[in-house]
C-alpha cells in the first residue's frame, strides 16, 4: 500500500501527524492506521493527503506497484492503487494504439510521397523531351540551347 510513503513525505514536510490529520478532518488514529497500512483509503482521499502535502498523487505510489504486469496482482496494492494501476494502463494502451495509428498513417505518407516524386521525375523527363510548343525537340534544338 502507500501508507509509508504517506509518512515519508509528511515528515520530509515537517508536519506533525495531529496537523495532517486536522487538515484532512480525520482523526489522528485514523491517519495513524493509514501510515501503517492497516486500513486501506480511497482514491479521493488519497487526493486529499496529497494535496495537504503538496506533492502529485502519483508520488503516492511506488513504481513497481505501477509496473506491476500482471493485473490479478493489482488489488494487493489496495483499492485505490489498483484503480490507479488500472487507469494508468488504459492510457499506456490508448496511447500505444495511437502511436501504431500514427505510425501506418505515415508509412503511408511516405509511400505516397515516393509515388508523387516518381511521378514528378517522369513529368521532368518527359518535358526535358519536349519544346514550348508540346513539340518532340530534335537533336538541333537540344544544341542550340
Amino acid at each position: 500500500m502507500n501508507g509509508a510513503l504517506i509518512k515519508r513525505y509528511r515528515l520530509a514536510a515537517n508536519m506533525k501527524r495531529t496537523t495532517l490529520a486536522n487538515e484532512l478532518n480525520i482523526n489522528v488514529t485514523t491517519l495513524q492506521r493509514i501510515e501503517n497500512d492497516k486500513i486501506s483509503i480511497s482514491l479521493e482521499r488519497l487526493h486529499d493527503i496529497a494535496k495537504v502535502l503538496g506533492i502529485s498523487i502519483v508520488e503516492l505510489f511506488d513504481e513497481k506497484n505501477l509496473l506491476d504486469p500482471n493485473p490479478k496482482n493489482y488489488d494487493k496494492y489496495g483499492q485505490a492503487e489498483s484503480r490507479l494501476i488500472q487507469y494508468l494502463k488504459l492510457q499506456i494502451d490508448s496511447k500505444d494504439s495511437q502511436i501504431r495509428e500514427l505510425t501506418e498513417s505515415n508509412i503511408k505518407l511516405l509511400d505516397n510521397l515516393k509515388t508523387l516524386n516518381d511521378n514528378f521525375k517522369r513529368l521532368m523527363d518527359f518535358f526535358a523531351t519536349k519544346d514550348l510548343k508540346g513539340k518532340k525537340k530534335t537533336k538541333k534544338s537540344i544544341q542550340k540551347k
